[in-house]
């Protein structure tokens, strides 16, 4: 995959290892979001849930240096490293259909891709954090579906816990 004229990805450009550790080093230490000067943290995560990255020297499904397909257990360590900062993660799953693989013959990794589509949606609710009446800072958009409408429901729903005050 070409992201500019000049550099090419090699079709690995949805990286969660990366995003979840730059996340976490560029948030500044949350507050209780009880004042202005205090403000909570909360992270959104808009994804179709599908990782495409290189895993050096690791392996997904028992081939080596291929990235797996959705969350994995490492990733939800990390989901749980910036929740255990008392930042709060909102999740929007744009749902990912095995329609949208491209390739018109079923290779390898488009047969891992679609075996692991029903991981997906337990994996991203893993990562999304719970609130205080024990909903998920969860949200799914199906296709067609208005993503608009999911986005301002998780924004409802992460302004639960904050307690703003004169």
């Amino acid at each position: 995959y070409w992201t500019s004229s000049s550099i090419y990805t090699g079709d690995k450009t949805t990286d969660f290892t990366t995003m979840f550790t730059s996340m976490n080093t560029t948030m500044p230490a949350p507050g209780t979001g009880t004042s202005p000067t205090d403000p909570q943290e909360v992270m959104i995560l808009v994804t179709d849930g599908m990782a495409d990255q290189t895993i050096s020297g690791g392996s997904c499904q028992g081939v080596s240096n291929r990235g797996c397909q959705q969350l994995t257990s490492a990733h939800i360590t990390q989901c749980g490293t910036i929740k255990n900062r008392n930042i709060r993660i909102a999740v929007l799953y744009t749902e990912y259909l095995a329609s949208s693989i491209q390739n018109s013959g079923l290779s390898f990794a488009d047969a891992i891709a679609i075996n692991n589509i029903p991981q997906i949606e337990p994996q991203l609710q893993a990562c999304a954090s719970t609130n205080p009446d024990g909903s998920k800072l969860y949200q799914k958009v199906a296709f067609g579906g208005d993503v608009t409408a999911a986005l301002n429901t998780l924004f409802a729903m992460s302004l639960k816990t904050a307690r703003l005050t004169q």
